[in-house]
């Protein structure tokens, strides 16, 4: 979904995922070119209604965070594979996936009782 995104909202987004939860001012001192603190504040208010950031109020200002840091990353890590094993169509590794799944269901031998399930990390608490 970041991908999707225009580049300075992109550029904006992924300043916020590294620093984990940012301000306004975070950002902008983060960000390669300068932009006003009212622009990143706008831009940061367009990615949280897209769903992508959200937001707590801390004192007098808002401290931004990404909204979903599994989902995000998952759909990041899938478009990159699409993108680098089936021509960038999500349709295709799709495809494959359900032939997996369906000659893994054929056999009644769940991978998962081979090795452990993928367990991703337990997130901290923000606050």
């Amino acid at each position: 979904m970041i991908e999707r995104l225009p580049r300075r909202e992109r550029e904006v987004a992924r300043i916020v995922h590294a620093l984990g939860e940012a301000s306004a001012n975070d950002v902008r001192r983060a960000l390669q070119d300068p932009l006003s603190n009212a622009a990143v504040r706008s831009m940061l208010q367009r990615i949280e209604a897209k769903g992508l950031l959200r937001r707590r109020k801390e004192g007098k200002k808002y401290l931004y965070s990404v909204a979903s840091p599994d989902l995000v990353t998952r759909e990041a890590a899938l478009r990159r594979l699409s993108r680098d094993y089936f021509g960038g169509s999500l349709t295709r590794a799709a495809r494959l996936l359900a032939d997996m799944i369906t000659r893994e269901v054929a056999t009644d031998r769940p991978r998962s009782a081979a090795r452990p399930a993928f367990r991703p990390r337990k997130q901290r608490p923000v606050g």
